[in-house]
């Protein structure tokens, strides 16, 4: 039997439930919820959401209006409904257990303001071997041009949709923003230690926008075997 494990959601005094042996929350999603700053008050939906950190931790950090969060699987699901009565968070957080694919049926068109999503990074065929682990990691029940397909047509005009993604992947990634109409307008490499090359990207996209993209500085993980003082600011909280 897989099991199940309560740890904390860094920066916030909540907890969070997570199969110890599945694909716990890591720092992609630490700091996608970081990066992801939107309005107080605003409406937001967190996509292939897993255990559920992202949208539950952008919602603590800038204190938005509600966040709902999609997730296929249902095991992880339910752990995400168990983190949300354990926090009392029911008024503010809820969850969808549907496929992506289909679940912007789910909600009103054109009205949300916020869309996060920390997808699978692999395509399907790019090693795939059968398991819900590597579910997590390909493109099985879900596309990239999938992610967009949603985000378009949730978001109201001049929302935002945020992303990690892999580098290998911005040439899709930046096609499928144009024909979604979701133009990228951030762009923030994160890297392992100075002067390498990005381990993934922090990614911004505004629907209706111009195409113009702010490139910041990249993102520097460790100082030695430490992490840096930027990013412990993050785990403690910080906005952006």
């Amino acid at each position: 039997m897989t099991k199940i494990v309560k740890d904390t959601i860094p920066g916030t005094n909540l907890w969070i439930y997570q199969q110890q042996d599945y694909f716990k929350y890591g720092i992609d999603s630490i700091l996608l919820s970081w990066f992801a700053r939107t309005k107080k008050g605003s409406i937001c939906v967190d996509i292939c959401a897993g255990s559920g950190i992202i949208g539950i931790r952008q919602q603590q950090i800038y204190d938005t209006k509600t966040v709902t969060l999609v997730e296929i699987d249902e095991t992880m699901a339910e752990l995400s409904q168990k983190t949300i009565q354990e926090n009392e968070l029911e008024d503010t957080v809820s969850v969808v257990c549907e496929n992506v694919h289909t679940s912007h049926e789910s909600f009103p068109r054109g009205r949300i303001d916020c869309v996060t999503v920390n997808p699978p990074y692999m395509k399907k065929d790019h090693g795939y071997q059968a398991g819900k682990a590597a579910m997590a990691r390909h493109e099985v029940s879900l596309s990239l041009e999938d992610l967009f397909h949603f985000a378009a047509y949730v978001l109201k005009s001049g929302g935002m949709f945020y992303m990690v993604h892999r580098p290998q992947r911005l040439g899709e990634i930046f096609y499928y923003g144009e024909q979604y109409h979701l133009p990228p307008k951030e762009l923030m490499p994160v890297c392992s230690r100075e002067g390498d090359a990005p381990k993934f990207v922090l990614i911004q996209f505004k629907k209706d926008a111009k195409s113009d993209v702010l490139f910041h500085p990249p993102l520097v993980i460790y100082d030695g075997q430490n992490y840096r003082e930027e990013i412990l600011r993050i785990y403690e909280g910080a906005k952006r």
